[in-house]
């Protein structure tokens, strides 16, 4: 037993030195902060965030389904390329439980889901960071400072441009470009080439084959790194040749357009003419927005905590190809940003954030979405308008019951606006001054307000008569909408 005992004794510090050494990276020239969880310093702010999500890729948006589904106040800003790499993605036949479908289809089918749980998408860029300071202060690209109690980073990765290769910078948009989904049009019937042998190149020369006249794949190695699978569907089309041991050293043009490029390969120097160039060698992380904010890794990505999805500043998560530099797939990011969800749902439990404190403070979240609405919500001025409107409505109309100096009233009116103004074909959405309508008073029993009243032909189908946070007057409203 005592030889066992010490076995595993040298087995656990062997494996703490290794961890030590594969680590240790990560703190280098880095100071790891504990924050310190003022939570009256929070009830001082406004514009808070309790799960702010920068980037909107499978990663962030999974995330953003997982913890709005939690009934977590989840705001996403979406970036310059709302969701992701995968909006450039053809034909996608490897997301579970799918069979073959577009790239930008199953991104739209995650945004809608997140959203159906209450999920904020914004069309907004977060430029600067500080997680020096608790919450969390994030500034987007119109100046507005938020607060973000826990915070998942998925800004994903970025395609790799060739370095020193004269012609690239002046001609980039002009034929040299890195995604062929976005630009294969241009090439209808003419001469491409594809530069790298991975996966993302064969993707984009099968992008490439309902266009172009004959497509050219560059690899600088002996032989492909793409999978069996991607390299047989490059055999089914004969004007698709690989050329191999071949890198670019001058891409030409004539001022506006890309006409040919110089080529070095194992048999000397060679001009190729060509019209088009695309880029397929590789992603850079989008992780300079975090400089010194947060530990990384050798090669730029974020670098997370042993086994869960946390960096090295506690409640702040990173998912997706932003922190993955081995497997840099879809589904795999997917996967990350619910690890990150769930993680950042223990971290804010943990540090004493719950559904209490979360009615608290609502009045101060930031939903810039909810801020812009209009008056969605048709005013009763009459009992005869009232009932105008059940009796010829074919979808269920919702009555708030309201008094002018009420507050609770208050908080609840930007959440029915929203359900008005986003399900606006679904539902009719009225507000009754109760105090200028006695009679409805006295119809619905009505003895405090705020009070909701649903009505579906004619019927009481639904009541509620209190505050309700934004999740909750969702799961109310649709409830019966859906029915």
């Amino acid at each position: 037993m005592n030889i066992f005992l010490r076995f595993l004794c040298v087995t656990a510090l062997i494996a703490g030195i290794s961890a030590v050494g594969y680590y240790g990276y990560r703190l280098r020239g880095y100071k790891a902060r504990t924050p310190q969880y003022n939570w009256k310093a929070v009830e001082t702010k406004k514009n808070i965030i309790p799960v702010a999500i920068i980037g909107s890729g499978p990663a962030g948006l999974s995330a953003a389904l997982y913890t709005s589904r939690a009934h977590l106040h989840t705001v996403v800003f979406q970036g310059p390329q709302a969701g992701g790499q995968l909006m450039s993605t053809s034909e996608v036949e490897n997301w579970p439980g799918i069979g073959k479908k577009q790239g930008p289809e199953i991104m739209k089918a995650v945004s809608e889901q997140a959203q159906h749980f209450g999920a904020v998408l914004l069309n907004d860029t977060i430029k600067k960071v500080n997680f020096s300071v608790w919450p969390y202060e994030l500034t987007t690209s119109e100046d507005t400072l938020v607060y973000a109690l826990a915070v998942i980073i998925s800004t994903g990765a970025s395609p790799e441009r060739l370095k020193d290769v004269p012609g690239e910078e002046k001609y980039w948009g002009k034929g040299v470009t890195g995604c062929a989904i976005c630009d294969a049009a241009f090439y209808k019937d003419k001469d491409v080439v594809v530069v790298g042998g991975g996966d993302s190149a064969a993707e984009q020369a099968l992008q490439l084959t309902a266009y172009a006249r004959h497509i050219t794949i560059l690899v600088r190695g002996e032989k492909m790194r793409a999978s069996a699978a991607m390299q047989d569907r490059l055999k089914r089309f004969d004007y698709i040749k690989i050329i191999y041991n071949t890198a670019i050293t001058e891409i030409e043009g004539d001022g506006e357009h890309v006409t040919g490029i110089q080529l070095k390969t194992d048999k000397g120097t060679q001009h190729m003419p060509i019209d088009g160039v695309f880029l397929a060698i590789g992603h850079k992380p989008n992780t300079a927005l975090f400089k010194d904010q947060i530990a990384f890794t050798p090669g730029g990505y974020i670098a997370h905590q042993c086994r869960t999805q946390e960096t090295s500043q506690a409640g702040v998560f990173a998912a997706g190809d932003a922190s993955d530099e081995r497997y840099r797939q879809a589904a795999v990011a997917s996967g990350d940003g619910v690890k990150a969800a769930l993680d950042a749902e223990r971290f804010l439990q943990h540090i004493g954030f719950d559904e209490i404190y979360a009615k608290k403070i609502e009045r101060k979240f930031y939903d810039p979405i909810i801020s812009s609405l209009g008056d969605e919500i048709q005013a009763i001025e009459s009992i005869e308008q009232f009932d105008k409107i059940i009796s010829e409505s074919t979808v269920p109309v919702i009555a708030d019951f309201y008094t002018k100096f009420c507050s609770s009233c208050l908080q609840m009116l930007p959440f029915v606006q929203a359900i008005a103004a986003q399900m606006k074909d679904r539902v009719i959405c009225v507000k009754v001054d109760i105090e200028k309508i006695p009679e409805l008073k006295e119809r619905y029993s009505i003895s405090t307000v705020p009070f909701f009243v649903v009505i579906k032909k004619g019927l009481v189908v639904g009541r509620y008569n209190d505050v309700m946070t934004k999740r909750e007057f969702f799961d109310f409203a649709t409830r019966f909408i859906n029915e």
